[in-house]
């Protein structure tokens, strides 16, 4: 009988460290995604990123050289300051 307890005991205590190792291991998987998920976000967070809210403007048919005027938004949706280093280049393209 004296046997069976201590039998029953070790195996109790097998079974615990069995759980704290299973906790242990998904505590380490947990802190170390949240880690990388962070470590990507603040990579990402640093950078300008420059969005504009159409990508074709119809400006109808207009003579050679007369004055037409276009407006679209560009807006900033990264995390760093956008500057431009020269006036942004523009393409007018003739229509299909």
């Amino acid at each position: 009988m004296r046997e069976a307890g201590k039998e029953m005991e070790h195996h109790a205590r097998s079974g615990g460290r069995a759980w704290f190792f299973l906790t242990a291991g998904i505590g380490l998987m947990v802190v170390a995604v949240a880690g990388m998920f962070l470590a990507v976000r603040a990579r990402n967070a640093g950078a300008p990123q420059a969005s504009v809210d159409r990508e074709v403007i119809d400006l109808g048919n207009h003579p050679y050289g007369e004055r037409v005027r276009a407006e679209f938004k560009l807006t900033n949706t990264g995390g760093g300051t956008l500057e431009f280093a020269a006036a942004p280049e523009v393409e007018v393209v003739e229509g299909c």
